[in-house]
C-alpha cells in the first residue's frame, strides 16, 4: 500500500509503506473517535448537527489537508482532540471539588496511548525520551500534591486531581517522542492552526443558535440571556474557552506575523482572525486584557528580533478594529455591566481564600477539596451570608488546596515553561523560534487570566503540555542538526 503525500503545488507523490501500519494507523484513531461520538450521541439529547460540525472539522478536514501517512493522522488526531472535552468517567463524582466529574480518562490520553503503541518499535529503536525541561517541575508539583493529599482528610479529590496532572504529563511525553522529524513538526503546527479554525467555527455556531454544547452531552440554553457567552467544545463557560483560545490563537498570530513563508502566513492569518473574533465574542474582560498583553509582548519581541513587518501588524490591527465595529453592541453591553459588584464578589471570594491559606499555610485543605472545606473557615471568620463559591484565582486556589509549597512549585513550573518558550526563540530553526514566540505570548495571556479564573479546565492544560512537548521535540531536532524550516511541503 502506498503512502500519500499532498503538496502545495497539487502534485501527489507516493512511497511504499507497511500495509499494517497504514491500515491500523487509520482504524484505531477513527474507531476511538466514532465510538466516543456514538456514546455521546446515544446518551444525550443534543441535536446531531452539532456533532456533525465537530466530526467534519476533526476527521474530514485532516484527511483532506494534512495527511501524508498514517502517523501524521495519529499526531493530527491527538492535537485536534485538545479542543474537545470528551472523556470516560470511571468513578462517579460527588458533585463538588475535583471529584465533581469523577476520575476521567480523556480522549487525548487515549489517542496518545494509541499513537505511541503503534509507533513503539520505532520509538524504542530510537530511544524513549523521558527527560526534558518540564520533568523536574512536574515531579515537584506532584510531590506537593501527594503530600497535601496524604496529610488531609479528603483523599479521593486529591487522587482525581493528580490523575489529571499525570495525563497532562503523558501528553507531553507522547508529543516529545512522536515528533521525530521536520515533516511531523510541520504537521503538528498545521494541526494547531486547524484546531483554532475548527473551534472558532463551533463557537460561531453556538453564538448563532444561542446554545452551548459539549461532546459529553451538556447543553446550556442562553436564548434568554442578555449577553451570549458560550464555551465551545472546550467548556460550558466562556472563561474556559477563552483560556484555551488565548493560548492557541496567539500561536497563530505569531505564525502570521513572523513566518517567512507565504503559504504558512495565509493559513495562520485565517486562524488568527477567526480565533481573535471568537475571543472577542466570549465577552470576557480578563480574556480581552490577557490577549492584549500577550499581543503586545509578541509584537514588541517580534520587532526587536526583526521578524515582523509594519504592514503585517497593521493588517492585523485593522482586522481587529473591524471585528470590534461589527460586534460593538454586545461589547458595549459588557462595559455597561455593574463592574463594582463583580469586583466586590471576587474580592470577597479572595478574602475567604486568604483565610483558608492563613489557617493552613503548609498543607492546605487538600487538592480538589477547597469547595468542600472553605465554608468552614469563612463562617468562622464572619463571612456567613455572603455569596460563597470557589475562589476565582488559580494561584490562591492552589495555595489554599496544597499550601504555599504547592503554590511555589506551580509557579516554578510556569516559570520553567515560559523560559522553555523564550529560549526556543534563540534557536536557528524558523519554525521553532516563531512557535516559541507564540507560546510565550499565549502563556502571558493565560497566566494573567488565571488570576481572575479558577483555571482548572482540562483542555487548556492538555494544550499547554502538548505545546511544551512540541517545543522540546523541536529543540531536540535542532540539536541533531535538523533545522525545521517553513519551506513549502507537507502542510506548509
Amino acid at each position: 500500500m502506498d503512502r500519500i503525500e499532498l503538496l502545495d503545488s497539487g502534485a501527489v507523490t507516493t512511497e511504499a509503506v507497511k500495509p499494517h501500519a497504514f491500515r491500523w494507523g487509520w482504524v484505531l484513531p477513527l474507531a476511538v473517535s466514532v465510538a466516543c461520538g456514538f456514546l455521546a450521541l446515544s446518551t444525550s439529547d443534543a441535536p446531531m448537527r452539532w456533532f456533525v460540525v465537530y466530526l467534519v472539522g476533526t476527521v474530514g478536514l485532516p484527511v483532506a489537508l494534512l495527511l501524508y501517512n498514517a502517523y501524521a493522522l495519529q499526531l493530527t488526531a491527538i492535537l485536534l482532540s485538545l479542543q474537545a472535552y470528551m472523556c470516560l468517567t470511571l468513578l462517579p463524582g460527588n458533585g463538588t471539588g475535583a471529584d465533581a466529574r469523577g476520575l476521567e480518562i480523556h480522549l487525548t490520553t487515549l489517542l496518545c496511548v494509541v499513537a505511541v503503541t503503534m509507533r513503539w518499535s520505532e520509538i524504542a529503536t530510537r530511544g524513549v525520551r523521558l527527560t526534558g525541561t518540564m520533568v523536574a517541575p512536574f515531579l515537584t508539583v506532584m510531590g506537593t500534591l501527594a503530600f497535601a493529599t496524604l496529610l488531609n482528610r479528603e483523599h479521593k479529590a486529591g487522587v482525581i486531581m493528580m490523575s489529571a496532572q499525570v495525563q497532562y504529563f503523558l501528553a507531553y511525553l507522547a508529543i516529545m517522542n512522536l515528533v521525530t522529524d521536520q515533516r511531523y513538526a510541520r504537521v503538528a503546527i498545521a494541526a494547531i492552526l486547524l484546531t483554532v479554525i475548527t473551534q472558532s467555527g463551533v463557537y460561531f455556531v453556538e453564538y448563532a443558535t444561542h446554545k452551548t454544547f459539549t461532546l459529553m452531552g451538556e447543553v446550556v440554553d442562553h436564548s434568554q440571556d442578555l449577553l451570549q457567552r458560550h464555551g465551545g467544545l472546550v467548556s460550558t463557560h466562556p472563561s474556559g474557552f477563552a483560556e484555551f483560545m488565548n493560548l492557541v490563537t496567539l500561536v497563530s498570530v505569531a505564525l502570521y506575523l513572523a513566518a517567512p513563508a507565504a503559504g504558512w502566513r495565509r493559513r495562520a492569518a485565517m486562524a488568527a482572525i477567526l480565533g481573535t473574533t471568537a475571543i472577542l465574542l466570549t465577552l470576557t474582560r480578563a480574556a480581552w486584557i490577557g490577549f492584549v498583553l500577550g499581543a503586545v509582548m509578541l509584537v514588541a519581541t517580534g520587532f526587536r528580533r526583526g521578524w515582523l513587518s509594519t504592514g503585517a501588524v497593521g493588517t492585523m490591527a485593522v482586522a481587529g478594529l473591524v471585528m470590534v465595529v461589527l460586534f460593538i453592541q454586545p461589547i458595549t453591553g459588557v462595559f455597561m455591566k455593574q463592574h463594582e459588584e463583580d469586583l466586590d464578589e471576587r474580592v470577597v471570594l479572595q478574602e475567604m481564600a486568604l483565610m483558608v491559606i492563613e489557617s493552613r499555610p503548609i498543607l492546605g485543605v487538600g487538592p480538589g477539596a477547597y469547595p468542600m472545606e472553605f465554608r468552614n473557615y469563612a463562617v468562622d471568620r464572619g463571612f456567613n451570608g455572603y455569596w460563597a463559591f470557589t475562589v476565582h484565582n488559580h494561584y490562591m486556589l492552589r495555595a489554599a488546596e496544597a499550601g504555599l509549597p504547592g503554590l511555589i512549585a506551580m509557579l516554578w513550573l510556569f516559570w520553567r515553561a515560559w523560559m522553555l518558550a523564550w529560549g526556543s526563540m534563540r534557536l536557528r530553526s524558523p519554525v521553532t523560534s516563531r512557535l516559541g514566540l507564540g507560546v510565550a505570548a499565549g502563556m502571558v495571556a493565560l497566566f494573567f487570566q488565571f488570576y481572575f479564573d479558577i483555571g482548572d479546565g482540562s483542555c487548556v492544560h492538555f494544550a499547554l503540555w502538548c505545546l511544551f512537548g512540541l517545543l522540546e521535540a523541536l529543540r531536540t531536532l535542532e540539536e541533531r542538526g535538523e533545522i525545521v524550516g517553513f519551506e513549502d511541503g507537507v502542510a506548509a
